[in-house]
């Protein structure tokens, strides 16, 4: 379904869970950061292959591929599936992980994190005189935009043409770009006086828990360096007394 589902990325995630070991749930975690990351690997291979295609003909179907995988990732991030839910909470104006458990249900870990920020890296321009050189490629995309509104309705301004008919492929539309930026560019949120924080300031009074069989997992804001020794990933902060519980908060 296009969903990122690996484990630990090596990256200060500030997620709930120590992404490099099993989950204590079972099940796994459908990732926003991871996920998005993918996107913008595609659009970065997408961007050589339009380069080298101008020189040779064969790197037209190449980019086709890249192009038509950056459609699907997107799709699914912002897109409620089979299952019910997407990435993108409609709610908040935020990307979150979705935890899926062993008996198919599943939730949002609503953790205001750099997770839900890295889905603007992945952004990439289309140059009209560039598609004008390569008329395979230009044919498959029109034929996705007429044919396939329901895979391409959420890609930003591809049939409103930009400055020069520029246009422009990003996992967030202009309505999730303004939501998202509402929090990072907020003093009481992400931007600080030192640059974007990894970590909502939002959660200092309001940390975020996950009872999982009687215990407590949390993420809590903390300035500067991390109390714990997993790179901020996660704190085990408590014992809950009620066994098997499994809630959020």
């Amino acid at each position: 379904m296009n969903i990122f589902q690996g484990g630990f990325l090596g990256l200060d995630n500030i997620g709930v869970f120590d992404r490099s070991a099993p989950l204590p749930t079972g099940g796994y975690i459908e990732q926003s950061d991871g996920t998005s990351w993918m996107a913008m690997y595609t659009l970065n291979l997408l961007a050589i292959a339009l380069e080298l295609a101008k020189h040779d003909s064969v790197y037209e179907d190449m980019a086709s591929k890249f192009w038509e995988h950056f459609i699907y990732i997107a799709h699914a991030m912002s897109h409620r599936g089979d299952d019910g839910i997407g990435l993108w909470n409609e709610e908040d104006g935020f990307f979150y992980d979705v935890l899926k458990l062993p008996d198919g249900t599943h939730f949002p870990m609503k953790i205001r994190s750099v997770v839900g920020l890295i889905p603007l890296f992945a952004v990439e321009t289309l140059e009209q005189e560039v598609l004008d050189q390569l008329p395979g490629f230009k044919r498959r995309m029109e034929w996705f935009l007429d044919n396939r509104p329901d895979l391409t309705d959420n890609i930003a301004c591809m049939r409103t043409h930009g400055r020069g008919e520029r246009r422009l492929l990003s996992i967030a539309n202009e309505k999730q770009l303004r939501a998202i930026l509402r929090y990072m560019l907020d003093e009481a949120e992400f931007l600080s006086p030192h640059g974007v924080r990894a970590l909502s300031r939002f959660h200092r009074e309001h940390p975020y828990s996950l009872n999982v069989f009687g215990m407590e997992y949390r993420v809590d804001y903390e300035p500067a360096e991390s109390q714990t020794g997993c790179s901020g990933q996660f704190q085990l902060a408590r014992t809950n007394l009620v066994s098997g519980e499994l809630s959020s908060g």
